[in-house]
């Protein structure tokens, strides 16, 4: 049985986003410390005709919702820590052995690695100097919005048990937030990994989804402030 699951979405477009997808799955199976991982990979391209090299290739019936996908991913999972990862990582050869370290000293419910990537037109330069700068033997408990990595964070089998099903209001936009605040209600510890370094190259295949689109954007942040009205969001804050 594998330490690790790793559910991943992906929406192979073309060429470009296949050859990424490629990279980011090819660096994880190289990765120390995990002799056998458990791979569930979700397509939202129904009309996609590559294939991938993992435990579990699903296409769900309908079209790209982020939460929903993840609802079905789950079903999948049965290893002791789940991991969510985008399909645009790099994973450094040694990010699993250093974050495990992290979660077992510290006894984290929830733990996030850092990326080197370097800073992007999208990053919000404040949040972008406070994650990248942390140095590399420091795990920060904390659960604010820059040591979150929304796009590759590992959780317990005891987490996975009571987090699911997602919010699936939240299809793209915000779900990360909505995460947070989910996590936050039940007082979880989370640690921000610093020396767990994988490079998040970074919304690469957003720009292909469906639900990427400005009216989602308008909608789940409707949705967001409806549902968390009158609670403490200062997380989002960058001192």
């Amino acid at each position: 049985m594998s330490i690790l699951d790793v559910i991943m979405l992906a929406n192979t477009a073309d060429d470009s986003i296949y050859q990424m997808t490629l990279n980011t799955i090819n660096s994880l199976k190289k990765s120390d410390g995990l002799e056998s991982v458990n791979i569930i990979l979700l397509e939202s391209n129904s009309n996609s005709k590559y294939e991938y090299d993992v435990d579990h290739y699903i296409k769900p019936d309908f079209s790209f919702n982020y939460n929903a996908y993840l609802n079905i991913g789950i079903k999948f999972a049965k290893s002791k820590y789940t991991c969510i990862s985008n399909n645009d990582i790099i994973f450094s050869k040694n990010w699993w052995t250093k974050l495990h370290q992290g979660i077992e000293k510290h006894n984290l419910d929830v733990a996030s690695p850092k990326s080197t990537a370097p800073l992007q037109p999208h990053n919000n330069q404040k949040e972008y100097f406070k994650h990248m700068y942390t140095p590399d033997a420091v795990t920060k408990l904390e659960l604010k919005r820059y040591s979150f990595a929304g796009w590759c964070f590992t959780f317990t089998e005891e987490v996975r048990n009571w987090l699911f099903p997602l919010d699936e209001q939240f299809s793209h936009y915000h779900q990360d937030i909505d995460l947070i605040m989910v996590l936050k209600q039940k007082n979880i510890k989370h640690g921000f990994v610093a020396g767990s370094k994988v490079e998040h190259l970074g919304n690469k295949s957003s720009a292909f989804i469906e639900g990427g689109k400005m009216e989602n954007l308008i909608s789940t942040k409707k949705a967001l402030d409806k549902k968390w009205a009158g609670y403490d969001m200062s997380f989002m804050e960058i001192e």
